[in-house]
């Protein structure tokens, strides 16, 4: 009976580091896929985008952007900053994009300008509240090691298991040393 209480506790024990690997990994595994993600920062996309979100997003070009997509995009006052709102209008006049775009939750819109050869990102998904652990750490090999190190110590309480004296039986065969 111990034997089958352990053996569910370890099958429910690694669906969940499963689980948890998948949604820490999903932001930089579909990087490759064209797939960019940002972490939420305010609470202007509420209930949309809470704080501390993963938004995953797909960079477009803005002439594909339509009324209603929830897009990220430079903020036209701090270029280094990203605002991710609510498409309400757009306009096009010449070879630019002039946007009026909406948090979920603010009183008023904004608007903005971008060339037609510019990007911006359509969000695709939303990873609830993983940002906060990956938000506050910067660089690539900072995310990895979420996920490198819990793997490897996983890895390393498998094999502690597998080569764990006294526990080793033929399949069917009687236990070590009995004859």
């Amino acid at each position: 009976m111990i034997s089958v209480l352990r053996r569910l506790a370890i099958s429910i024990g690694s669906a969940a580091v499963t689980f948890i690997l998948a949604i820490v990994l999903a932001p930089i595994l579909l990087v490759p896929f064209g797939f960019r993600s940002a972490t939420v920062m305010s609470g202007s996309m509420t209930p949309t985008l809470e704080m501390g979100d993963i938004a995953i997003e797909r960079p477009i070009a803005p002439g594909e952007a339509r009324v209603g997509d929830v897009i990220t995009f430079s903020d036209p006052e701090d270029s280094d900053r990203l605002v991710t709102h609510r498409v309400r209008s757009m306009s096009v006049k010449g070879d630019e994009y002039t946007f009026e775009t909406k948090g979920d939750a603010n009183n008023t819109g904004e608007t903005w300008h971008i060339v037609a050869d510019g990007t911006i990102g359509r969000v695709s998904l939303a990873i609830p509240k993983v940002g906060f652990l990956l938000g506050s750490q910067r660089g690539p090999w900072v995310r990895i090691s979420f996920v490198l190190i819990p793997a490897l110590v996983w890895a390393a309480y498998e094999l502690v298991n597998i080569w764990r004296p006294g526990r080793r039986r033929a399949v069917g065969g009687p236990e070590p040393g009995i004859s």
